[in-house]
């Protein structure tokens, strides 16, 4: 089904991109009910403002707009994955419900009434992911703010460098959900880097193991690999796609 104009497609490529985001699924027992609850809400109000189930009440424009508070309570609860899944789903029901004739939208010809849908997706998806985007940035400026404190909590409880490496390292994984975190030092006699410390999650630990083993054994020169970037340049250093990157040399 094709609608003219961007809106739909830009819906679609919303989800798209949310779904293939490197960030990992990390729910839990209440937050896959949480999800399946509201999304099951949205289904079926969808159905109702859209799918003609009550063709009597289903010509008011002002229907399709008690939609709004359910995509913002999945903004504000959730994260942008969740968002554009709510739009995507939502607007497949609405394209799919006006080209059989059903909806509020319906006018004299299908293409009058897929301009009006799509004026009004347009809307709304823009409204929803704009409060999806700013709630998650939110979460990651209190995320990096809580790690931050948690470090400086434990530079001023412990009394050497060797005992707060290991808790700095832990406590980093943990706050901003990394799987695996590692400490790179200087060996002034070799003048390379080595790896003194690793943190891993439990979870993940046995898969990882070969990647692990892989890191403790590795040195690095200067320029060389993601901590011999770092330490060439004095400035973070981020790889996108370790797996296609010509300088990660502990890639597969």
């Amino acid at each position: 089904i094709s609608i003219p104009g961007p809106s739909c497609p830009a819906i679609t490529r919303s989800a798209t991109s949310a779904w293939s985001s490197r960030s990992p699924l990390r729910w839990s027992t209440r937050h896959v009910f949480g999800v399946l609850a509201t999304f099951g809400v949205l289904l079926v109000v969808s159905q109702v403002i859209f799918g003609g189930i009550f063709p009597h009440i289903t010509r008011s424009y002002s229907l399709p707009f008690l939609a709004i508070p359910i995509l913002v309570w999945i903004g504000l609860r959730f994260r942008q994955r969740e968002s554009a899944t709510a739009m995507f789903l939502m607007s497949a029901i609405a394209v799919t419900s006006v080209v059989r004739g059903a909806g509020p939208f319906v006018n004299a010809s299908p293409h009058q009434s897929l301009i009006s849908l799509q004026a009004f997706l347009g809307v709304v998806s823009v409204i929803a992911m704009i409060i999806a985007a700013e709630i998650s940035e939110r979460r990651s400026a209190e995320q990096r703010l809580d790690a931050q404190q948690a470090t400086a909590r434990i530079l001023g409880e412990t009394t050497s460098v060797q005992v707060a490496i290991p808790l700095i390292l832990a406590t980093i994984c943990e706050k901003l959900c990394w799987d695996i975190g590692a400490f790179w030092s200087i060996d002034a006699k070799s003048d390379r880097t080595q790896c003194t410390e690793i943190w891993v999650s439990p979870p993940i630990a046995p898969a990882a193991n070969e990647f692990i083993a892989a890191t403790r054994s590795m040195h690095f020169s200067r320029g060389v690999g993601l901590p011999g970037r770092a330490w060439q340049s004095g400035h973070v250093e981020w790889i996108d796609h370790v797996v296609t990157d010509h300088n990660f040399p502990r890639g597969p």
